[in-house]
């Protein structure tokens, strides 16, 4: 029989296999048996058909329109509007897309997208208990673009947004097991740390998984400053002078000793310890303030002089690090009273290297185009770190401009030479907003960082160093009290 032939009202059984299994139009799949639900009104014919299978009722219905049946669709499996306004509030099961840009940058809690996307779908679903994820993936003019997720806990917080990508397909993946004469679990495994650039469908990282064969793990945030980023890495701590009780889920005001510098304008929300007790770090935007949140059942006390620390704290130490940041600083005017933004971001790399050790590469900063003052910053920066840590600074502005010829395909044009003189990368290395690199730029960086394998090398000295400034000093211990305002930055 076929299906298309019912169209009166009614309920049809279907009690056999057989039956299901011989009926003309049914369900793709549809083998068990089940029964039919027909709506007839006024000529447009709702069908509904239940299938019994192994792993419970499913149910597919259609319609016509036109007196043409359309395609079978799973109700349940429906992608439906993103009608809230605050990520954290959508907790109910489904998926959910929101089809335009403004609704995506205006939404709060929403991923720290590198680019915000043109659209995205959103899937809920439910993780034991009371947990929920969120799995969010962006559409952009060129495909499909970053994919985030996150997970709400049993104590009703939200862990921190995680983005998820590899810059391989699944068929790459496969070949690289298959034939790959390396071993990948062996492989040497690298952590990208920084302010900017994190999409996946244009990231550098992205693009250093496929190129190196390397276990790569893209840390950075888009819309972090410096400070914020080695907060949430475990490389500073935060520490209150000020004895607190932290009631059961309530946010308790706190005054941290020093600050973290926040680029942004989003709220914050940290996951990590005070000694043994698990305990979240909130930065409120609303009132430009900080407090803990305990998501323990009993109280918990902090003694004064406490430190918290991030969760990342000591994390894959077998991993060696590409440090690059300082946008969000410099071009926001963020840094501690006392210091200038670039001395924000140089004390930074400082700290970083002090933390991860002699194998990590830090890459300077680039500027947006344009930007006299980003500009001059970044000379401040990159001549410093030439002379404070030439075998682990790898000058990135001066290897995408030595190779900016190779990446466009053709010869620089007068204005992009004037460019470079001036201290910027060729306007067409750059997108739209003149901050962000092409994707094209971001496959030059990986094939340049894919240079070092195994991390920083005294090579680099040699290959991205051209005014051959020696080093005056170590790059640890150049601050008096690293971390704090007061060490000031050697000529």
């Amino acid at each position: 029989e076929d299906l298309n032939d019912l169209t009166e009202t009614g309920l049809y059984l279907i009690t056999l296999s057989n039956t299901m299994a011989s009926l003309k139009n049914r369900p793709f799949g549809s083998s068990g048996p089940g029964f039919l639900v027909v709506t007839n009104s006024n000529g447009t014919i709702i069908q509904e058909l239940t299938n019994y299978s192994s792993n419970g009722p499913i149910t597919m219905s259609r319609t016509t329109q036109g007196g043409v049946f359309q395609e079978w669709v799973n109700p349940a499996a429906v992608t439906k509007p993103f009608l809230w306004a605050d990520f954290n509030s959508a907790q109910i099961e489904g998926d959910y897309d929101i089809s335009t840009y403004a609704p995506v940058r205006d939404a709060v809690n929403r991923p720290p997208f590198g680019t915000i996307p043109a659209a995205v779908q959103v899937r809920v679903r439910r993780g034991g208990g009371s947990r929920l994820i969120q799995s969010v993936v962006g559409v952009v003019s060129d495909g499909i673009g970053e994919r985030w997720q996150r997970a709400r806990l049993s104590t009703g917080m939200w862990a921190p947004w995680e983005q998820i990508h590899t810059g391989m397909s699944r068929e790459e993946i496969t070949e690289l097991i298959q034939t790959s004469a390396r071993n990948l679990v062996d492989a040497t495994k690298v952590e990208t740390v920084g302010d900017s650039q994190v999409g996946a469908a244009y990231s550098f990282p992205a693009h250093l998984a496929g190129v190196s064969g390397q276990t790569v793990i893209n840390f950075g945030i888009s819309g972090y400053a410096p400070d914020e980023i080695l907060v949430r890495s475990g490389v500073r701590g935060v520490t209150f002078d000020s004895a607190y009780t932290l009631p059961p889920n309530t946010d308790v005001p706190v005054t941290p000793v020093l600050p973290t510098v926040v680029a942004g304008h989003r709220a914050r929300t940290w996951v990590g310890k005070i000694g043994e007790d698990t305990i979240y770090l909130k930065y409120l935007n609303t009132t430009d303030s900080w407090a803990l949140y305990n998501g323990n059942s009993v109280a918990v006390d902090i003694p004064a002089g406490s430190t918290w620390w991030a969760a990342a704290k000591g994390q894959r130490p077998d991993f060696r690090r590409i440090v690059w940041f300082g946008g969000n600083s410099i071009r926001n005017g963020k840094s501690h009273p006392g210091e200038t933004p670039a001395e924000h971001v140089m004390r930074a790399y400082s700290d970083a290297i002090s933390a991860w050790g002699d194998t990590t590469i830090v890459c300077g900063y680039v500027p947006a185009h344009g930007d006299n003052a980003g500009r001059d910053a970044a000379n401040e920066i990159n001549a410093w770190l030439g002379r404070a840590a030439p075998a682990q600074f790898l000058d990135m502005r001066y290897r995408i401009q030595q190779a900016s010829p190779e990446i466009l395909g053709r010869a620089l044009t007068p204005s992009e030479e004037q460019d470079i003189a001036n201290g910027f990368l060729p306007r067409a290395l750059y997108r739209d907003d003149l901050v962000h690199l092409t994707d094209e730029a971001h496959v030059a960086i990986a094939g340049i960082v894919a240079e070092f394998p195994d991390g920083a090398s005294s090579e680099l000295a040699i290959l991205t160093n051209p005014q051959g400034i020696p080093a005056t000093s170590s790059m640890m211990g150049l601050f008096s009290g690293t971390g704090s305002p007061e060490g000031k930055i050697p000529a």
